[in-house]
């Protein structure tokens, strides 16, 4: 009987002195993968900054059927939240850069990890540099003692999101959709806008940043949007890498002026236009979608207004299933005026008669 109570004694104290050797473990850690992958930057950093994106890349988010998303009040997406049987989840964007870096934090219940992302342009290509840094809990601390490290629990999980992202991006480069929808009267709509202009290579991230702006000022004025957001474009130069736009949101009431010196208000009429929806990574496949409705538009004997409202509307709404972006592009358009010269026999000179076909 007491050798029994020895032992049990012993196993107590072995117990006790285990568990005060894994709480005295080093209790923070730091782990940095690196990949280059044959993606822009830009469509590097709008790709993980999208929460939306978060299923197609992040490890620790096993099926999307539980994941829900929080709004802040600008109406973007703030965080991705998910839980499984023991334990609850979010990832968070807590800081932007200029598409150069960005900071993220990772919730498991109580305990915090901070990634912090890097991107360097190399050429074709993009450098991604991932930092995570926490500190470890009992059980992380149990885990990695019996793993050999924080490095050897944490650091495949940082390549798998690495590859995932890769993957991911390789893909959208073939995976997109251009569906030419016809041509109709485009709805006429009063708006709030914020103008701006910039490269056409920052456009599509440039462009969200100002949405943002526009959606805080429509939150904090209580105003209610009744359309989808939507792009009014002034001018586009590929030569020059320039373009001229707005960023507007249909409203109900016509606004002359507001408190905001760089939110304004105007209206569009209705008017003829080709409607085209491209579904896929926006900045890789508009020229494609634009040149598909030039085609069409020469085609069904119709021309460009070029002193119309070229648009590209955002549909809110979208397809849990579907994880490319989805764009309307909104061409205005004319019926083709053909000029025909009628030859007078009695004299060399010809008149013109213009008709629209």
């Amino acid at each position: 009987m007491k050798i029994a109570k020895y032992i049990l004694l012993l196993l107590a104290l072995f117990s006790i002195a285990f568990s005060v050797f894994v709480a005295t473990q080093p209790g923070s850690f730091e782990i940095v993968k690196e990949k280059n992958i044959d993606t822009s930057k830009t469509l590097v950093f709008d790709f993980i900054s999208n929460l939306e994106n978060a299923t197609q890349w992040f490890p620790y988010i096993l099926s999307d059927d539980n994941l829900d998303f929080t709004k802040n009040e600008n109406n973007s997406i703030s965080s991705a939240n998910w839980k499984s049987t023991t334990s609850q989840y979010q990832l968070t964007n807590e800081t932007l850069f200029n598409a150069d870096s960005l900071y993220q934090n990772f919730q498991e219940n109580d305990n915090i990890q901070k990634l912090i992302w890097k991107l360097e342009e190399q050429k074709e290509k993009t450098k991604i540099v991932l930092k995570v840094t926490g500190n470890l809990s009992f059980k992380q601390k149990l885990n990695a003692l019996f793993h050999g490290g924080a490095e050897n629990v944490f650091g495949p999980k940082l390549e798998v999101a690495l590859t995932n992202i890769e993957n991911r991006l390789n893909a959208s480069f073939v995976e997109h959709s251009i569906t030419i929808q016809g041509f109709s009267y485009q709805k006429g709509t009063n708006f709030i806008k914020q103008k701006d202009s910039c490269s056409i290579k920052d456009f599509d991230i440039r462009s969200k940043e100002i949405l943002k702006k526009v959606n805080q000022f429509v939150e904090q004025n209580g105003i209610q949007p009744t359309g989808n957001p939507f792009v009014l474009f002034d001018r586009w130069e590929e030569r020059k890498n320039f373009v001229v736009y707005a960023f507007c949101i249909p409203i109900e009431e016509e606004i002359v002026s507001t408190t905001n010196p760089n939110i304004t208000g105007g209206n569009i009429p209705n008017y003829l236009a080709l409607k085209t929806k491209l579904i896929g990574n926006t900045a890789l496949h508009r020229k494609k979608a634009y040149d598909a409705a030039i085609k069409y538009i020469a085609k069904n004997k119709y021309e460009e207004d070029y002193g119309g409202y070229y648009l590209e509307i955002y549909p809110t709404e979208k397809d849990k299933k579907q994880h490319n972006p989805t764009v309307e592009i909104i061409i205005p358009v004319r019926k083709k005026i053909v000029i025909q010269t009628v030859q007078d026999s009695l004299t060399t000179s010809g008149n013109k008669i213009e008709n629209a076909e």
